[in-house]
């Protein structure tokens, strides 16, 4: 409230009566705040103002106009939207009621609201040490406070009793209708994403053997495009009942477009349905095809009999022994272990290689519902390996079919780090404690560590499994570090897919780059599932 030489009796206020909601939204490019966005509202509401000159005095004059204030920031008065009156001799009354609207403009207070959200950035960089990645990660929120400014001329008499100051109270009037108003600093948006596939067409035909001859079919054809020249496509066939084609491939070749053509057997009688293309190895779907065709005559196998034995799961870990390496010791060999399960009868070959060298190949004859497993040690090669003596290694496990086509694959990744000997003591690579939980499938966002003590000190890493390996991933909401066997994290902050937990021991003893004695888990997050429902065991990343 501002007054202008008012006397002792005189007594006025001004006060937000009500206040619309709104979101002032601030982008920025990764290094500062820029602009307001257009969609933002002007902000609105009403100012309530109050005079009295109580028993001898007049108004003479009086104005009032809206301010505003964010968090950390100046105050931002606008005297352009000030509402005023001023009275000629002999027409000034002693009191003043009014209750009138305001609009500030997203003009108006779109600088303002710009740099509140840079000396916001400037408050995290200089007093918190946070870089422009960590500021601009995130939408972050200021509350703004909308005020209403005040003055007058008033001609009280000094001698007067001030008229009591209950006939209005600033503070209590209106207060169930003044919403709040928010300025949201925006993160970075995300770069959109353009899919790999950009189309996929696909026809329907039936073949009756009855009046052409041969086996009755279902024939599909069609073509697929995408946004880059020669790209490979995955993807399978799939039906209304659920049922899936063994995997196919196409090439976009040079003109970003590539078509294909299968054909499956039916057994005899009316046929309806419907089929579309579900895409492996990009996001993508075609639209639902229907089909109405008579078999006549009983092939040799159905398209539900058609299907290949899937991939259920890669794991790899260290294995003993141990040897020494240029003052570290590190470990010798690591075991890959696949499992595979049979979705009708079925015969081909099994496949593990490690940095793109097969180390395991196996034939293989399967039935519906039953489960093989493949396994091979893997020498590390540390001889072309410097220090501070780390390793990265690619597994992968392929199955083929009995014509040598590819009908599923998985992979995994596997980190090797030497240990430094320090004061002639061999400093284990086996960590003193395994990871419980989350493994698999997570569901309650438990940390669990066997062999953990009670005072020990991990530090904690989520990465996300990507098409090209795994990223870190960082939250607020998810913790840095745990003590002892027992801690918990937000699934919800995660979002569904293919996760991996790293988790590290911090000790005092100085270690080199590379060396933490560490343990890593993989899990995975479900969209949709209830707590409790039980689901199959599978790691590692499908290509």
């Amino acid at each position: 409230m501002l007054a202008s030489g008012p006397a002792a009796a005189d007594w006025g206020a001004a006060s937000i009566s009500e206040l619309d909601a709104a979101v002032i939204e601030v982008a920025s490019d990764g290094e500062t705040y820029t602009t307001v966005e257009a969609g933002s509202p002007a902000i609105k509401g009403r100012i309530r103002m109050y005079l009295d000159t109580h028993d001898f005095g007049r108004v003479r004059s009086w104005a009032f106009w809206p301010s505003i204030q964010a968090d950390g920031a100046h105050k931002k008065q606008f005297p352009e939207l000030k509402v005023s009156k001023s009275y000629s001799l002999g027409d000034r009354p002693k009191k003043v009621k009014r209750d009138l609207p305001f609009s500030i403009s997203r003009q108006a207070y779109k600088s303002y609201a710009v740099e509140a959200c840079n000396q916001l950035a400037s408050r995290l960089r200089n007093d918190l040490g946070r870089t422009n990645e960590q500021i601009f990660e995130a939408d972050r929120l200021l509350s703004v406070q909308v005020r209403a400014e005040i003055t007058w001329d008033m001609s009280g008499l000094a001698n007067e009793i001030p008229p009591a100051k209950e006939q209005v109270d600033p503070d209590s009037i209106g207060k169930p209708k003044v919403k709040d108003v928010t300025i949201n600093c925006m993160k970075v948006p995300s770069p959109p994403i353009v899919p790999a596939v950009t189309g996929v067409a696909m026809i329907v035909n039936g073949y009756d053997p009855v009046n052409r001859g041969g086996q009755c079919q279902m024939r599909l054809k069609g073509a697929i495009s995408s946004n880059v020249p020669s790209l490979d496509v995955t993807f399978r066939y799939v039906d209304g009942t659920g049922k899936e084609s063994d995997l196919k491939t196409v090439n976009t070749t040079a003109d970003q477009s590539g078509n294909f053509e299968h054909s499956y057997p039916f057994s005899p009688g009316h046929k309806t349905g419907k089929v579309r293309i579900v895409g492996e190895n990009f996001n993508f779907a075609s639209d639902w095809k229907d089909y109405d065709f008579q078999c006549g005559e009983k092939p040799t196998k159905d398209f539900a009999t058609l299907l290949p034995p899937q991939i259920k799961f890669l794991e790899v870990g260290v294995m003993a022994p141990q040897f020494e390496n240029q003052g570290y010791i590190c470990p010798l060999k690591a075991k890959m272990v696949g499992g595979y399960r049979g979705r009708g009868p079925s015969s081909g070959k099994a496949v593990l290689t490690a940095n793109g060298q097969v180390q395991k190949m196996t034939a293989f004859s399967i039935e519906e519902g039953e489960t093989k497993v493949i396994d091979e040690e893997f020498n590390l090669p540390w001889s072309r390996v410097g220090g501070p003596f780390t390793q990265s290694v690619r597994y992968v496990f392929t199955l083929y079919n009995a014509e040598g086509a590819e009908v599923d694959r998985i992979t995994a990744g596997g980190r090797y780090s030497c240990e430094q000997i320090v004061n002639a003591a061999v400093l284990q690579l086996e960590p003193d404690f395994t990871i419980r939980a989350p493994r698999r499938f997570a569901r309650n966002g438990q940390i669990v560590l066997e062999g953990a003590k009670p005072d020990q000190v991990f530090e904690l890493a989520f990465l996300l499994k990507t098409k090209r390996g795994y990223k870190a991933y960082t939250s607020p909401q998810l913790p840095k570090q745990m003590t002892g066997g027992k801690a918990s994290f937000n699934p919800r902050v995660l979002g569904a897919g293919n996760w991996r937990l790293k988790v590290c021991e911090v000790k005092e003893v100085k270690r080199t780059v590379g060396s933490q004695s560490c343990q890593q888990s993989d899990f995975k997050l479900m969209k949709g599932k209830a707590p409790g429902q039980k689901k199959t065991s599978v790691r590692g990343g499908r290509e």
